[in-house]
């Protein structure tokens, strides 16, 4: 599904001709078709399209300052966007009004209180033919507490331009802000169907449509319209994903989801619990030990929360002690617990005292029993490269993921499984993705700096761990100093 900050970085800055004394001048040089049909692409989310456009302009054309302005808009990786970003300011003339806009972008990265907006309504009352200034504009507003007027805008921009992109912002306006239950909600509706009557061939405006009933509970007109998406443009990214989301959604909802339950009778502690599972699984150990904790303390005899403590503190190198602790609270409290959380206690324990490998087997026999749940399915995958292989770790990855396109750990193990076997492009297509599907976590960025170690690339390895160190993943701040070290050595020598 889409979310906000896709339209944070995709709809807002981009400017287009408008045909008349008002244009908007950009700075693209030639190729100025392939420019805009990028921009067509970026505004309606064929992300890989606008991606190849921009590019296409660029290889002929390396001073194109917009390409890169709106390459970085169509970029999640915070990485990749300030290199774009960067590289548009330095081509940028000095008195144009894409300097500011870019200037402003740069900042918004390093500072979330900030707004990248500042500078669009003033460029708007000055080109009103201009339908990307005018999604700019709403979006100064928007970060100014103004959201009616931006939405009067937005609807005399739309009425007066006939773009359905401004249709589809002015819809998530009201689907952003109000609870889909709502007759507010339900005005998002008439400004879809403008943007399916516009724009009849595109995938968007039927996703977007799907998005609208998502939210309402109504899987299967949902499923409908996104399918029909998907029939549209088979290559549009966002709808087999979404359908696959929507089904899986649906499962829970309809109370048939096969899933395995823990011991608990606090419900809190038990989402506490997953959620912990959750920052386990995505390396966010420290936060992982704190969430198992405080599950612990609302219920004492979690047995399993005590083990995965256990096993996060292992992983942090804790003390000994404290992990027996842990283990040894588990095996006791196990008799609360379920036979198959038992089973799976004793199975961890044996793996820790003896070295065998029962708890990943009896992981695997229980992720087939319960073929819903994807934090058990990813105990089949997780750090287990070395004993069932990396091609077992992509059959079991791949296959949650299709299931679970919102579980996104599950891209970083099918990464590790191609560099285990030496397939570079692949690992870096599955990192990127799972930059780009979670941008704001950590973990991911500390992959792909993994990467650029892999390929001997030190320069985008350490850019790539340092931003990994920004977003809080202690890790990547010990690997982005020994290579700040090594990179330091290297220039000297030069």
């Amino acid at each position: 599904m889409k979310k906000l900050f896709l339209y944070v970085f995709l709809v807002l800055f981009t400017m287009s001709c408008g045909g008349n004394q008002k244009t908007f001048s950009r700075q693209i040089g030639e190729n100025s078709q392939s420019f805009y049909q990028g921009m067509e692409a970026l505004h309606n989310f064929m992300l890989e399209d606008a991606r190849s456009y921009f590019s296409d302009v660029l290889e002929k054309n390396s001073n194109c300052a917009s390409c890169f302005l709106n390459l970085s808009f169509a970029e999640p990786d915070v990485v990749l966007k300030r290199t774009y970003l960067n590289q548009a300011l330095s081509l940028s003339k000095e008195n144009h009004p894409e300097t500011l806009l870019i200037q402003n972008a740069l900042k918004a990265l390093d500072n979330t209180d900030l707004s990248p907006f500042n500078g669009y309504l003033e460029l708007y009352k000055n080109h009103p033919v201009d339908s990307y200034l005018a999604a700019g504009a709403f979006r100064e507003l928007q970060s100014q507490d103004k959201l009616q007027q931006g939405r009067n805008l937005l609807k005399q921009a739309a009425e007066r331009t006939q773009k359905g992109h401004l249709y589809n912002l002015l819809a998530y306006s009201y689907m952003w802000y109000f609870d889909p239950i709502t007759p507010e909600y339900d005005q998002a509706l008439e400004y879809l169907d403008q943007y399916i009557s516009l724009e009849p061939m595109l995938a968007n405006p039927l996703d977007s449509k799907g998005e609208f009933y998502l939210n309402k509970g109504d899987y299967e007109t949902a499923i409908r319209y996104y399918t029909q998406a998907s029939i549209q443009d088979p290559n549009f990214e966002w709808s087999k994903k979404n359908i696959s989301l929507a089904k899986y959604q649906q499962l829970f909802l309809d109370g048939n989801a096969k899933t395995m339950s823990f011991s608990s009778e606090n419900a809190e502690a038990l989402n506490l619990f997953n959620v912990g599972r959750w920052n386990l699984y995505n390396l966010n150990w420290e936060q992982a030990v704190s969430d198992f904790s405080n599950a612990i303390d609302l219920d004492s005899s979690f047995a399993f929360a005590y083990l995965l403590r256990a096993r996060t503190n292992q992983f942090l190198n804790k003390e000994e002690r404290i992990v027996q602790d842990d283990l040894d609270a588990a095996q006791s409290f196990s008799i609360n617990a379920s036979l198959e959380e038992r089973n799976l206690i004793d199975a961890f324990i044996s793996d820790n005292t003896v070295g065998s490998t029962n708890f990943i087997q009896l992981s695997e026999e229980l992720s087939d029993k319960y073929s819903d749940d994807s934090l058990l399915a990813f105990e089949t995958v997780f750090a287990t490269i070395s004993i069932v292989g990396p091609e077992r770790v992509l059959e079991r990855a791949k296959s949650l993921y299709e299931m679970n396109p919102s579980f996104t750990p599950s891209l970083n193990m099918i990464g590790y499984a191609y560099l285990r076997l030496e397939n570079y492009d692949k690992a870096k297509n599955a990192f990127q993705e799972q930059i780009r599907s979670a941008p704001a976590s950590a973990n991911p960025y500390d992959s792909m700096g993994d990467y650029y170690l892999a390929v001997k690339n030190d320069e985008l390895a350490f850019e790539y761990f340092k931003h990994s160190s920004k977003l809080g993943l202690s890790a990547s701040s010990l690997k982005a100093d020994s290579l700040e070290v090594l990179i330091n050595k290297k220039n000297e020598k030069f």
